[in-house]
């Protein structure tokens, strides 16, 4: 059974960096619970493409530098 101490210790791990990325996938999740199963995934899919293109402007970031 999952419990909160294990999410907690996984958090724990989180880089720093990371932390605003992950807070706004809680965020999300969290404020969800109250919102239409429609909602839910329109804001889901907005904080998905979010992430995507924060990752991808890393990842195009490092293939310029490869060059």
């Amino acid at each position: 059974m999952l419990t909160k101490e294990m999410i907690k210790s996984e958090i724990e791990k989180v880089p720093d960096d990371r932390l605003e990325e992950l807070y706004g996938v809680v965020k999300t999740y969290t404020a969800s619970q109250t919102m239409s199963e429609e909602e839910r995934a329109r804001r889901i899919d907005a904080v998905a493409e979010s992430v995507f293109e924060r990752r991808r402007s890393v990842f195009e970031e490092l293939a310029k530098g490869a060059e």
